[in-house]
């Protein structure tokens, strides 16, 4: 089934933002929309909209970069944050944005550099509100770099959040 996303989320290791669109099949489609991550694309006007042919049509330079919305930057590999979690890791620095954007215009961002003690290091970026306010208190604090594992919570309506946690507790 083919759907159109309506928040940022991860499916089977691929990250999907507000505005993708995917054919994807059940029971991940249903799951997705019930959610609120997505809705289904009924009729095919509704898709030839959002995925123009070619592209030709559209003025390039009108468009804007990706740079403009997400804090894409860091030394090293990007990571993925859910192939973080449980990973002892070393927070290195912080740097923190606001969306520019959409959906994520005004929202908290964070562009976190990290160093590992069995492989090389890089960065991520992280939308989790939780986490952002942990980091900027460690930031505040002069407390960088920490060593820590970051951990998956659901809130009570069932969206998923991460927080940063002792290393020492695995």
């Amino acid at each position: 089934m083919k759907v159109k996303f309506l928040k940022a989320v991860r499916v089977a290791g691929k990250e999907y933002h507000q505005g993708d669109v995917a054919e994807l099949g059940e029971p991940t489609t249903g799951r997705l929309i019930e959610q609120g991550y997505a809705e289904t694309l009924e009729t095919k006007s509704e898709v030839e909209e959002i995925s123009p042919a070619g592209g030709s049509q559209m003025d390039f330079e009108s468009v804007g970069d990706i740079g403009e919305v997400l804090p894409v930057e860091g030394e090293g590999e990007q990571s993925f944050i859910d192939d973080l979690l449980g990973v002892p890791i070393v927070i290195v620095s912080a740097k923190f944005d606001k969306g520019r954007s959409g959906k994520l215009e005004g929202k908290d961002i964070a562009t976190i550099q990290f160093a590992r003690r069995d492989g090389p290091g890089g960065w991520f970026t992280t939308w989790s509100g939780p986490l952002i306010a942990q980091l900027k208190q460690l930031d505040a604090a002069g407390a960088l770099p920490r060593k820590c594992v970051i951990e998956e919570r659901k809130g009570s309506s069932g969206y998923r959040y991460y927080i940063l946690a002792s290393a020492r507790r695995g």
